[in-house]
């Protein structure tokens, strides 16, 4: 059996592959605005610039770029309803670099681990701490545009003790010894009840279905897409609120087979079953009261 040869992109076949696209297109607008020699190597140009872009993103195993065109999947959260968070893992170990990498940093190593911005080591993090913590504490990494999950408050609380031992020569302590990370990512587990032998009310509505199921996103910390589910007040700002279930948004965007279904399937959270859909909906369209 013949060893396969390794494709290997040059300007002679990137030349070619540039030409058969242009041959192949019955687009005559396409035909007609490339039909110069100019225009046609500007294109050429733009290809290889663009396809080396893509190259290097994967080369390098930094993913955001290609996570925003849609040809590379996002992160899945690392906390999962069925296991326990990195966290929780090593609660009972000291904070030393490699459990930073294993919980806080985990998600930034996915890009991080070579080049300038490489933070794989402790030297190559301290070195850059500064930036890191700004990017962090301002929720602008890891980026929730690519589908990555902001660090949690116990997981800061572990990168921001761990710089201060580092800083002031400090002896390490134990991941359970901080406050932020007491149950950390362990949502109370509330015995449930059969929805349907429940009063329809917000309270309950907010204790066994919102709580559990949307409020990871959507409080008035996190309120993502500017949306928090606390109160009934939160939810008339929000506008997902309307005088029937089937003109409103918390309503339809939760019924299974809508584009854009909540809970997000990449947040690991269980969707509400036809039950809780029930209940919902009876909710809102008894008045959406107390």
């Amino acid at each position: 059996m013949k060893k396969a040869k390794p494709f290997l992109l040059n300007l002679q076949s990137f030349n070619r592959l540039s030409e058969h696209f242009l041959k192949c297109s019955s687009n005559p607008l396409a035909t007609t605005l490339f039909k110069s020699t100019t225009q046609r190597t500007l294109l050429k140009i733009s290809l290889f610039l663009c396809l080396g872009t893509i190259l290097s993103e994967a080369l390098t195993g930094c993913s955001y770029t290609l996570q925003e065109a849609g040809l590379y999947p996002a992160s899945k959260n690392t906390t999962t309803p069925k296991g326990k968070s990195n966290a929780e893992k090593f609660s009972d170990q000291k904070i030393t670099f490699e459990i930073v990498k294993a919980t806080a940093l985990v998600t930034c190593l996915e890009c991080h681990t070579s080049g300038r911005n490489a933070m794989a080591t402790k030297e190559q993090f301290l070195a850059q701490k500064d930036q890191i913590r700004l990017e962090i504490e301002n929720n602008e990494m890891p980026p929730k545009s690519s589908g990555f999950k902001l660090l949690s408050e116990c997981e800061k609380q572990i990168l921001e003790t761990w710089i201060e031992d580092q800083d002031k020569n400090l002896e390490s302590v134990k991941i359970s010894d901080l406050s932020k990370c007491t149950n950390t990512n362990s949502p109370e587990k509330i015995e449930k009840p059969d929805i349907n032998t429940l009063s329809v009310s917000f309270e309950n509505l907010q204790k066994y279905i919102l709580t559990p199921k949307c409020l990871s996103c959507h409080s008035s910390e996190t309120k993502e897409g500017d949306i928090a589910l606390e109160s009934i007040q939160s939810l008339q700002d929000g506008q997902v609120l309307a005088s029937t279930a089937e003109e409103s948004l918390l309503y339809r965007i939760v019924l299974p087979g809508k584009r854009g279904q909540m809970p997000p399937a990449k947040s690991g959270l269980p969707r509400l079953t036809e039950d809780e859909i029930n209940f919902l909906k009876k909710w809102i369209d008894n008045g959406a009261k107390d």
